[in-house]
């Protein structure tokens, strides 16, 4: 079997991703039974595989959403529609923060956040598309990539949208 995979892959360019997909199934029925024997809820992060037919397979099986690192990638599996999206790095800049806007016109995005700044370009955006961007502040618990570590800053920036009166970030 192996032999001929890599007879019929030597002359694709690299990178690119072989699975078998009676096992990928078997995975993401695995990783779904565990989470809920246990209790929780999975949001697979797409920068594994960058496939949206095994995003839609992993939501068709009962993930409640994905995972993107950046907004190129959370624009890319916006295609599936109807799908709810979590930007796991700060999207810093007002570019950024007007296509989360856009995609956050037709879908739920929650974008990580570790300072007001990004807070205020996504609300600015959400304001002028007339929509709403959810947010998830980033603890950064040692790893020092981002995130605020003091974690009364964590609740000053959770708060924050609502200290200022500004209810299009949630």
């Amino acid at each position: 079997m192996h032999k001929e995979i890599l007879k019929i892959t030597e002359s694709i360019p690299t990178p690119f991703l072989i699975a078998e997909e009676e096992i990928l199934k078997k995975n993401i029925r695995r990783i779904h039974n565990y989470a809920n024997q246990h209790g929780f809820a999975v949001r697979p992060h797409i920068k594994t595989h960058k496939s949206l037919s095994i995003a839609r397979m992993q939501v068709d099986s009962g993930a409640v959403g994905i995972a993107a690192a950046k907004v190129g990638e959370a624009e890319a599996v916006a295609q599936l529609e109807d799908i709810d999206i979590t930007i796991a790095y700060p999207a810093v800049g007002t570019d950024r923060a007007r296509r989360i806007a856009k995609l956050s016109l037709k879908n739920r995005v929650t974008v990580a956040v570790d300072s007001e700044y990004v807070i205020k370009e996504l609300a600015n955006a959400a304001v002028k598309h007339n929509t709403t961007i959810g947010i998830l502040v980033i603890l950064d618990v040692g790893l020092h990539r981002c995130g605020v570590s003091d974690p009364m800053q964590v609740v000053r920036l959770a708060q924050y949208g609502k200290t200022e009166g500004d209810y299009s970030v949630s």
